[in-house]
């Protein structure tokens, strides 16, 4: 019945997924496999196509493939952050920290506004040991492009640490480039209100972590020395 439909519809993407379905079930992983890369391959470059293929996949818990679908996606509308957001949350599902931080990032760069989403999905979803990750993807980025947004996530980061001494030296370098007068320091609580945020003169996300995490120290972050240099000038 489907090979049918297949032939009169040859661009029906959805009828590869069904098809490779039925392989599965029948526990014919090669055919299936098959099925789903047809898909992909003639998966129409826009937006909605391509999401819509990556929420068949991810309805049918094919991860994979749905990665697959986005960054193909991203390749045909030659844009390599359209779906950077959506990369984040499947690598996140994957259970894949750096790829999510890497995505994430990248999602942030494309939208500043999406800036507050991602601190509270890496404040919930990040384990202690991954805010070295976090720290060192975003000197890396920051040595790039002194992205002010990046800069805020990076003292942020360094808040949900308790390292509040080196967050606030990057909001005071950041107050700095921006040629604030210190107003982004003295009236951060009040101008961006985040949950979870207590009135300090920098944000502090209230998050309890295990006491044995200790903060983790610039020193042992790379790029971290050359980046905290520049921002004391």
């Amino acid at each position: 019945m489907i090979k049918k439909q297949l032939k009169k519809t040859p661009e029906n993407v959805t009828l590869y997924v069904t098809y490779g379905g039925l392989f599965d079930r029948q526990e014919k992983t090669d055919e299936a496999k098959a099925q789903y890369q047809r898909a992909i391959e003639k998966m129409a470059p826009d937006y909605v196509s391509v999401n819509r293929l990556a929420s068949l996949f991810m309805s049918n818990g094919k991860y994979d493939f749905a990665t697959q679908t986005y960054e193909k996606g991203a390749k045909l509308m030659k844009d390599p952050n359209r779906f950077a957001f959506n990369l984040g949350e499947l690598y996140r599902r994957k259970g894949e920290p750096a790829k999510m931080i890497e995505y994430y990032l990248s999602a942030l760069i494309a939208d500043p506004g999406k800036i507050y989403t991602i601190q509270t999905l890496l404040a919930r979803y990040l384990a202690p040991s991954d805010f070295t990750e976090l720290q060192t993807q975003l000197y890396t980025r920051i040595q790039a492009d002194e992205n002010p947004d990046l800069v805020e996530l990076l003292a942020w980061s360094f808040v949900q640490r308790k390292d509040f001494k080196s967050a606030l030296r990057q909001y005071k370098a950041l107050d700095k480039r921006l040629s604030e007068d210190g107003q982004r320091i003295l009236t951060w609580p009040t101008t961006q209100p985040t949950p979870g945020i207590t009135t300090l003169p920098f944000p502090v996300t209230t998050i309890s972590w295990p006491k044995k995490a200790s903060s983790t120290s610039i020193s042992s972050i790379p790029n971290a020395k050359r980046w905290s240099a520049g921002a004391k000038k």
